[in-house]
């Protein structure tokens, strides 16, 4: 039956698969990644994964609570579209390597500020910086790599 109307009826159909392949095209992240809201909470260095992935919706990993680390780890959190939080307290070592095809990258609230080797802005296309530790921080470095699609990279340093 769809075959016997005009082929301009199945165009509708293209819009749902333009916007998969724009929010999937430049990233890695796949659909059985999951979607929702994903908050993981390590307690503890043997808790903390190497890798997180969500596939669209909100990605919070909160070091918070992880406490002092024996050595340097390396976490790559992957998202196809949505948000990814990323928040640490002003005393860890934590650097997050921010990159993000069509988005935004906020630190504290602020779209412009500790953002080093910036390019493409704070937000819009080809979006990456390196959000530094605070000065006060100190221990073992952890360094998060963020790969976004599209949506808002945030770091927030919070006690």
């Amino acid at each position: 039956m769809a075959l016997r109307g005009t082929p301009w009826s199945l165009s509708l159909l293209l819009v749902p698969a333009v916007l998969g392949l724009v929010a999937l095209g430049g990233t890695s992240a796949q659909l059985h990644d999951g979607f929702g809201v994903h908050s993981w909470t390590p307690t503890s260095e043997s808790q903390l994964e190497s890798s997180y992935r969500l596939a669209f919706g909100q990605a919070v990993l909160d070091l918070r609570r992880i406490g002092p680390l024996a050595s340097a780890h390396d976490v790559d959190v992957t998202v196809a579209a949505g948000q990814v939080r990323i928040i640490a307290t002003p005393t860890e070592n934590v650097t997050v390597d921010a990159d993000a095809l069509a988005g935004q990258i906020e630190v504290d609230g602020s779209d412009t500020s500790d953002i080093a080797g910036s390019t493409g802005g704070s937000h819009g296309f080809n979006v990456s910086g390196v959000v530094l530790p605070p000065t006060t921080a100190s221990g073992a470095p952890v360094t998060v790599h963020v790969h976004l699609a599209d949506g808002q990279i945030s770091v927030e340093h919070h006690s």
